[in-house]
């Protein structure tokens, strides 16, 4: 998956978007923009216009100039969610930052797609390092959430989405303990153990803690995520409408999975601890589920 890339812009010639996002009224034409962009901007730089967003296509580029209807971030990310954007966008804000990161979040988020074949990069005029970096790590969790769930039963069994949970944790200082079979028997997780007697891949629990330096002793905030990698109801079947999304029954844990990864990554000063119980509820382990992808 090619995730967003937040950077800060500096006038690099090669840049070449083919988006220019305009976030609040400009106040400025500038000099380097295309001519019929710079014509279309003019009214707005000497005109208060009214709130909206206004579109602007050419051959070349895409441009989209938002004047904000409130001053809430959370209202202003449902006025940008429908924002499609190109692979490189130019953001220029006179807005506060929260509202424009508001606005990048819910912008990128909205531009999801599953399998994403290059990144979409944003390239913010005004830079801060430090709250691009935060907002980077925020969505490319969301998009690795969503990429986990939106995999098929084929492609990410309970031992696949087992070892994403491993990799996780070593690339990013997550302390990590997984229990199989035996120790999840000895246990007594009658529940974990039961759901999983129709599968031909092992019950797992993993265990992830973030605890940064000296608060090893500190009461954790504990996390709990549901990791069914399928779910057909063992034998009360669902219906077929049903069965259509049971891939998402582990939206629980790869969501707490997603956040142990940006709390790592952003440094959160509390200490976390999550629990991931992951197994399958199916019948005739070794057939098609609906939505598996065949690849010839």
């Amino acid at each position: 998956m090619n995730f967003p890339i937040f950077s800060s812009h500096y006038g690099e010639p090669s840049l070449s978007p083919d988006t220019f996002l305009f976030l609040g009224p400009p106040s400025a034409v500038h000099g380097i923009w295309p001519p019929a962009l710079v014509s279309w901007l003019e009214p707005f730089v000497q005109n208060s216009a009214n709130p909206g967003l206004f579109f602007f296509q050419q051959p070349a580029f895409n441009a989209v100039l938002v004047i904000p209807e409130t001053s809430n971030p959370e209202a202003f990310r449902r006025q940008v969610s429908a924002i499609k954007v190109g692979n490189k966008t130019l953001v220029f804000s006179s807005l506060s930052s929260p509202l424009s990161l508001a606005a990048l979040e819910s912008i990128a988020l909205a531009n999801y797609t599953f399998k994403r074949s290059q990144p979409l990069s944003f390239y913010f005029y005004q830079p801060e390092e430090q709250q691009l970096s935060a907002l980077g790590v925020l969505v490319d969790s969301v998009y690795q959430v969503r990429d986990w769930v939106n995999r098929p039963h084929n492609q990410l069994n309970s031992t696949a989405f087992h070892a994403e949970i491993e990799k996780v944790a070593a690339a990013h200082g997550l302390h990590y303990e997984g229990l199989g079979p035996k120790a999840i028997h000895s246990l007594k997780m009658t529940g974990l153990e039961s759901v999983n007697k129709g599968s031909e891949n092992p019950p797992l629990f993993a265990v992830l803690e973030h605890c940064p330096k000296g608060k090893e002793h500190d009461k954790p905030i504990v996390l709990v995520g549901k990791g069914v990698m399928f779910d057909t109801g063992g034998h009360s079947l669902k219906t077929a409408k049903g069965m259509e999304e049971m891939k998402g029954d582990m939206a629980g844990a790869a969501t707490v999975l997603g956040v142990m990864l940006g709390l790592a990554r952003n440094n959160h000063p509390n200490r976390v601890v999550a629990l991931l119980p992951v197994t399958d509820n199916r019948l005739a382990p070794s057939s098609l589920s609906p939505g598996d992808i065949i690849a010839y």
